[in-house]
C-alpha cells in the first residue's frame, strides 16, 4: 500500500508544473452555476429567497492522487434594500497537497431601468495551502507537514437583464500580505480576475440557445479564456458544447427542474499528447443548486 502510494505521488511529481496548473482550471458549468466564480452574481435574490450550490470537479479520472475542486456557495436577500448575504468556498486537492479558501460576501443591488439591474459585491475570508508528506516517510524530517494561511478579499460587480443577458466583473481572491510575507514567498499572490458574459437568444419552435464567455486573468497563467454555449430543447433541458483556450474539448447537460438545477460535464484534452500517454486526460464536472423562495430557476 506504502509502495502504491508512494508511486503515485511521484507520478503527480512528474507533471509538476501540469498539476499545479489545474489548480487554476475553473468549472465548464460556470455559464449554469456562475455565483461560484462571482458573488454579486445573486443580485437578483429579494427578501427571504436563497440559494445554494456546489460544483464538483474530478480531473485525470482513474489516477489516484488526482487533482479534484469543489465549489460552493450559499446565498440569502436581507431586508428590503436589496441586500444579499453569501458565503462562498472553495477546495482543491492533488495528491498530498490541499488548498482551502472560505468568504463571506455583501452585495448591494442597483435598480438601472424597468429590466436591468446593477449587483456591487465585496468577500472578505482566508485561504490555507497544507501539504501533508509525512505518509511517505515518517521518519524523514525531509518529508513533513507544510501549512500556510492568509487573509484574502475580493470585489465583484454584475449587470443583468433577467432571462435576456448578463455581463460580470469578479475579483474574488486577492491576497492581503507583503510581498516577503511567508505566504506570498511560496505561493505568489495569486489574485483571480474573471470577466463573464452570457445572452438568452429565441430560436424557432420555442427553442433557445445561451452562449457564455469566461475569461479570466492569474499572474501564474496569463489570460485564458472559456467559450461555450447551451442549446435548450426545453426551458427544462438543455445540451450544449465548449472549448477551453488549454485545449479542453467540453459536452454539458442542464436539467432545470423548478427549485433544483442540475449540471454535468465531460472534458477531453487531445492537445496535450505527452499527458495522454500516461494517464486519461479526461475530467467530469457535476453541479447542484436549490432554490428557496417564490421563484424557479430560469435559464439565465
Amino acid at each position: 500500500m506504502k509502495s502504491k502510494y508512494i508511486l503515485t505521488v511521484t507520478v503527480l511529481l512528474l507533471f509538476t508544473n501540469m498539476s499545479r496548473g489545474q489548480q487554476y482550471i475553473d468549472p465548464a458549468l460556470s455559464g449554469s452555476f456562475g455565483k461560484v466564480l462571482n458573488p454579486s452574481a445573486n443580485v437578483l435574490l429579494d427578501k427571504g429567497e436563497g440559494d445554494a450550490m456546489m460544483v464538483y470537479r474530478y480531473q485525470w479520472a482513474g489516477l489516484e492522487g488526482s487533482p479534484k475542486s469543489l465549489w460552493f456557495t450559499g446565498n440569502i436577500g436581507v431586508g428590503n434594500a436589496g441586500i444579499i448575504m453569501g458565503i462562498n468556498a472553495k477546495q482543491f486537492r492533488i495528491g498530498v497537497e490541499r488548498n482551502t479558501e472560505i468568504s463571506g460576501s455583501f452585495t448591494k443591488r442597483l435598480q438601472i431601468s424597468e429590466s436591468e439591474y446593477l449587483g456591487l459585491g465585496a468577500n472578505l475570508g482566508y485561504t490555507h495551502q497544507q501539504g501533508d508528506f509525512s505518509p511517505l516517510d515518517p521518519g524523514d524530517p525531509a518529508f513533513q507537514n507544510v501549512k500556510y494561511g492568509t487573509l484574502l478579499y475580493g470585489l465583484s460587480a454584475t449587470f443583468i437583464s433577467p432571462n435576456r443577458y448578463y455581463v460580470g466583473f469578479s475579483m474574488p481572491k486577492a491576497i492581503f500580505g507583503a510581498k516577503d510575507s511567508q505566504y506570498v514567498r511560496q505561493f505568489g499572490k495569486d489574485n483571480t480576475f474573471y470577466l463573464s458574459g452570457g445572452i438568452v437568444i429565441p430560436l424557432n419552435d420555442g427553442f433557445q440557445l445561451r452562449p457564455n464567455l469566461l475569461i479570466s486573468y492569474r499572474e501564474v497563467t496569463g489570460l485564458l479564456f472559456d467559450a461555450s454555449a447551451m442549446f435548450y430543447l426545453h426551458p427544462k433541458v438543455g445540451i450544449g458544447a465548449g472549448y477551453r483556450q488549454r485545449g479542453d474539448l467540453m459536452g454539458m447537460a442542464e436539467f432545470n427542474l423548478g427549485k433544483l438545477r442540475v449540471g454535468y460535464s465531460y472534458q477531453q484534452n487531445l492537445k496535450n499528447k505527452d499527458l495522454n500517454r500516461y494517464i486519461t486526460n479526461s475530467t467530469h464536472e457535476l453541479g447542484i443548486a436549490i432554490r428557496f423562495g417564490k421563484d424557479n430557476f430560469s435559464i439565465l
